[in-house]
C-alpha cells in the first residue's frame, strides 16, 4: 500500500485512532490481532508500527488511571456509610480486575499513537 494514500494525521487523530485500537495513520487496521499482541505492521496502509513499543510507559499510566478510579469509589463508599469489609470486597475485588482488562488495549493504543505522531521510539535504527 502507499502510504501518501493516508495524509498523516495530527497528533490528537493519532491518540483517538490508538484509543479506538486502530493504525494511528490510517485509522482503519487494526493495531492488535490478539489481546495485547501488536502488529509490525498496519494491514491496511503498511505502516510500520513494531518500532513504538510502549515499554513501561504503559503500566505507569495503567496504574495512575486504575489508581484514580478505584481511590474515588473507597472515597464514595466511605463518605456514603457503606464501608463494610464485606462492601469492599465485593466492589473493590472486581473492580481491580475488570477495568485494567477494559482500559489495557485502548490505553496501549492511545500511547501507540502518541509515539507514532511524536515519532518517538527506543528502538535503534
Amino acid at each position: 500500500m502507499s502510504l501518501e494514500r493516508f495524509p498523516k494525521p495530527g497528533t490528537g487523530r493519532a491518540i483517538w485512532n490508538g484509543l479506538r485500537c486502530r493504525c494511528p495513520r490510517c485509522g482503519e487496521g487494526r493495531l492488535f490481532p490478539r489481546f495485547i499482541e501488536q502488529v509490525a505492521a498496519c494491514p491496511v496502509c503498511g505502516e510500520p508500527l513494531a518500532r513504538y513499543a510502549v515499554g513501561l510507559f504503559l503500566p505507569f499510566i495503567m496504574i495512575m488511571i486504575v489508581a484514580h478510579v478505584l481511590i474515588f469509589v473507597m472515597l464514595e463508599m466511605e463518605l456514603s456509610g457503606r464501608s463494610s469489609p464485606a462492601a469492599y470486597l465485593m466492589v473493590m475485588v472486581p473492580l481491580s480486575v475488570l477495568v485494567p482488562l477494559l482500559l489495557l488495549r485502548p490505553v496501549k493504543g492511545a500511547i501507540i499513537g502518541f509515539l507514532w505522531a511524536r515519532d518517538l521510539s527506543d528502538a535503534l535504527e
